[in-house]
């Protein structure tokens, strides 16, 4: 004689069953969508981005900020090419004895990759730098740059009177450098940290740029914050290095192994460990 509280319970558990194959297989389709890249992700970022950036850093900003005072600060640089959509890049940066070194971070907001961050450090008195990957363990030479034989600033009225409670002024900045190269830009000044650039506006170019810093602090370098660290393998050019980043990229979002890892959302493009801030 069949009991049918048995046949009541054994209904019950194939109905548990079916509801926990239906959740692993949800689960298991939710998974395998959230490995593909997303739809949003420029995967030609680094490349077109990071020798704009080099050309910026290595022009009009190592002119207009090498000669303050050594600080460090986060900075939003935007950057206009040939009338086309703003690109964005954010990091951290550090200038101090004629040196400056840019941390930026290429990732797409939403993730943080360590093959998407990179430095270019630039030396404006030797007029060379590198630029420098910490995934990679590499670096590439940079040299060049653009020496400026003369800077015009004239002082105008009008323009945001603070930045992060800091007071500013106003001042057109004319670069004039060799071969007739001429440099416009329009330059936010704090008044309480003795006319510290704070916010710089590319006026002319094909390539159009606003570079915009926060946080800022007063440090002291340490002697290692403008080198290569040691063992890094030397590129023989930035586009060697950018082209291992690339692939880099599109290793990890094939699901190649041995590729770097992913860092927690809001993680630093880089820091300086030894430089001690001022107070």
């Amino acid at each position: 004689m069949t009991d049918p509280n048995n046949d009541s319970l054994t209904q019950s558990c194939r109905v548990g069953l079916l509801l926990l194959a239906g959740l692993v297989c949800a689960l298991w389709t939710g998974g395998c969508a959230s490995s593909n890249p997303p739809s949003g992700f420029a995967r030609g970022q680094v490349a077109d981005m990071l020798p704009k950036l080099a050309l910026v850093a290595t022009g009009p900003l190592a002119a207009v900020l090498t000669n303050a005072d050594a600080f460090s600060a986060d900075f939003t640089l935007t950057i206009t090419a040939g009338g086309g959509a703003p690109a964005k890049l954010s990091g951290r940066l550090l200038t101090g004895g004629g040196k400056l070194r840019l941390a930026a971070d290429f990732s797409p907001s939403h993730r943080r990759l360590a093959a998407d961050e990179c430095d270019v450090i630039w030396n404006g008195a030797t007029g060379q730098g590198y630029v420098v990957s910490e995934a990679l363990q590499g670096y590439a030479p940079l040299a060049g740059g653009v020496h400026f034989s003369n800077v015009l600033t004239q002082v105008v009225t009008g323009g945001p009177d603070r930045l992060e409670d800091h007071p500013l002024d106003q001042a057109n900045v004319t670069l004039l450098g060799e071969n007739d190269q001429m440099f416009r830009l329009l330059v936010s000044r704090a008044l309480d940290l003795d006319f510290l650039p704070v916010r710089i506006q590319s006026m002319n170019g094909p390539d159009l740029f606003t570079l915009t810093l926060s946080n800022l602090q007063r440090v002291r370098p340490g002697s290692g914050d403008f080198l290569v660290p040691y063992g890094f393998t030397k590129f023989a050019g930035a586009g060697a290095l950018i082209d291992e980043l690339v692939i880099r990229q599109q290793n990890f979002f094939g699901g190649s192994s041995g590729e770097p890892g992913e860092q927690p959302a809001g993680t630093p493009a880089a820091h300086y460990g030894n430089a001690s801030q001022v107070p």
